[in-house]
């Protein structure tokens, strides 16, 4: 009976692991399994004034998990014209302001480019 106890308490202490290393990898504090190593800091925002962007669109990403793929995905779209990205890497989506009508295509393969996939896009009013 002994032994039947220790198994017990290995599978809910293995249970809870697994649970507990879900919900910090969702929360962005597990470390990615991704490369990062040619990462080079931020590309900037000339404009940053929110007013200019009147465009807003959420883009749901998979594969960016920690905060260096929020960035590298960030670099990539803040390297498109009239293009402002804020990367939520627990959430998995990134919010993508444009000063033009948003365009899926140029984001889309920004996005690919820096490695991740795109899931699918919801605009905000």
């Amino acid at each position: 009976m002994l032994d039947m106890d220790k198994m017990v308490v290995i599978t809910a202490a293995v249970f809870c692991g697994f649970m507990a290393y879900g919900m910090l990898q969702r929360e962005g504090k597990i470390f990615c399994t991704r490369s990062h190593e040619r990462d080079t800091g931020r590309v900037p925002v000339k404009d940053r004034n929110k007013s200019h962007y009147p465009y807003r669109t959420w883009v749901k990403v998979e594969g960016m998990n920690c905060s260096k793929c929020g960035l590298k995905v960030e670099n990539a779209l803040n390297r498109l014209p009239d293009t402002w990205a804020a990367a939520r890497p627990g959430e998995a989506r990134v919010l993508v302001r444009t000063k033009q009508p948003f365009q899926e295509e140029p984001v889309r393969q920004a996005i690919e480019g820096a490695g991740y996939t795109v899931l699918g896009w919801e605009p905000i009013s």
